[in-house]
């Protein structure tokens, strides 16, 4: 394998920056190189590190960049030549979370708690969070677009009582509001945050990275049991209108259907799944851009099925974006009998491939699907 300081390739040992180069270390491989005794192999990011920005290049090669500080992941898109701070766009650490999410085959992740990125490589081709006992990475073409993404199977996310922490490298943190959010290690043998009517999770960041109003997919792994009274399961709050008025609000009905609502004017537009049922399973919910005049369309999925139309657009007015993001809770009242095992929040539409590179890794974790 090839390693190098900076953007050019060089051969070296242990990867640390040096004098005149960029700090960014990077390191460049080829799944086709290793043999099948090279397991593993894990991603350059000493504990020094605190971010790892994954390149997908493209014909099997993956490159690796480890900022050493905030300031220098600030840096890197100018100092690769990628992208510049000009105009609306000042150099913060949000504004750089969200450019990265934007750029086709780049992906950011910050250091987990051992010191080591949250996706590591095992051999060749083949990817595995050390939770999940080795299951494939998702491509590098559905992580695109990534902001949120928490998982109750990765102690990166769980590891505070009372927080759930964002692991996409957006780096966000979702406070319980209320009582005390449970992560229950045995919902049928596997782990989720479980809400009981009393405590649901909320956070607030500004610039926000995430507003719903343009093209977006939700993808929750959610465990239903029976519903007796509609409760919301997602929102981003509302202000000046109700959150189903503005960017998306998530009903989980006693039907055990999940209802979707969006903009106001003349009147709010609304889609439905169909019963999800009880147990554990995944559910991807997509729109496309709210901001404009024109009809928003969206389509939902469940587990390894086809996405499927079902959407009223009613609107025929431009959205005002949502506030904080709430799950467990909101304009309907705070969920009872379920809870969530992960979710990814992406500023784009996916696609069925892109789901389904998603299911493949995510469905083992609670048992929903083994290969």
């Amino acid at each position: 394998m090839s390693i190098s300081h900076s953007k050019y390739t060089v051969t070296g040992g242990e990867l640390f920056p040096v004098a005149g180069a960029l700090n960014f270390g990077e390191i460049a491989i080829s799944t086709g190189s290793f043999s099948g005794t090279q397991t593993g192999i894990t991603p350059i990011l000493h504990n020094t590190y605190l971010h790892q920005i994954i390149h997908y290049t493209g014909g099997g090669d993956v490159r690796y960049y480890s900022p050493v500080s905030d300031q220098e992941f600030i840096d890197f898109l100018p100092d690769m030549g990628i992208f510049t701070y000009t105009g609306h766009y000042s150099s913060s650490y949000e504004i750089a979370c969200l450019k990265l999410s934007t750029l086709d085959g780049y992906k950011h992740l910050s250091r987990n708690s051992t010191g080591n990125p949250v996706w590591n490589q095992s051999d060749g081709a083949n990817y595995y969070m050390p939770q999940a006992n080795q299951y494939t990475q998702p491509s590098g073409e559905a992580l695109h677009g990534l902001v949120v993404y928490l998982d109750a199977t990765v102690e990166a996310s769980y590891s505070e009582t009372g927080k759930a922490k964002d692991i996409s490298g957006t780096g966000i943190t979702f406070n319980t509001v209320g009582t005390s959010v449970t992560r229950n290690t045995n919902l049928s043998g596997y782990p989720g945050w479980e809400f009981d009517g009393n405590g649901y999770f909320e956070c607030s960041v500004n610039p926000r990275v995430w507003d719903g109003g343009d093209d977006m997919t939700v993808i929750m792994v959610l465990y239903g049991e029976t519903h007796t009274t509609r409760r919301t399961i997602f929102e981003l709050k509302g202000g000046p209108y109700s959150s189903y008025q503005q960017s998306i609000a998530m009903t989980w009905e006693t039907s055990g259907a999940i209802s979707y609502y969006s903009r106001y004017s003349p009147s709010y537009d609304s889609g439905s799944t169909t019963d999800l049922g009880n147990g554990w399973f995944i559910v991807a919910i997509k729109l496309s851009n709210g901001l404009t005049s024109g009809a928003r369309n969206a389509m939902w999925r469940k587990n390894g099925g086809d996405f499927t139309t079902s959407y009223s657009s009613n609107s025929n007015t431009a959205l005002i974006r949502g506030n904080n993001i709430r799950i467990g809770s909101g304009y309907a009242g705070t969920m009872d009998n379920c809870a969530l095992g992960a979710m990814m929040l992406f500023n784009r539409e996916l696609t069925d491939g892109n789901i389904d590179s998603l299911y493949n890794h995510l469905s083992p974790q609670w048992g929903i699907f083994t290969p």
